[in-house]
């Protein structure tokens, strides 16, 4: 499971992260509890998974504007 945690912009980050679909990986949004967003993730793992949402999230114009951490849990 990957938990992004952004005390700003939560539903920006929900709206990014969630549903995306490439090459066999894909994100779907779980829950939120507080500043802290649950996905899952499929087809990729570890930091892999870490990198690749951090990307996701920078990639928009507001991306590099916000604090936020990437983690996985189980």
């Amino acid at each position: 499971m990957l938990v992004v945690k952004s005390p700003m912009l939560t539903e920006k980050v929900k709206e990014t992260l969630d549903g995306y679909e490439e090459n066999e990986i894909k994100i779907a949004f779980l829950k939120q509890d507080g500043m802290s967003l649950y996905f899952d993730i499929t087809g990729i793992d570890g930091y892999d998974a870490i990198s690749l949402a951090k990307k996701i999230i920078r990639n928009n114009d507001w991306g590099n504007s916000i604090y936020f951490s990437v983690s996985m849990e189980k």
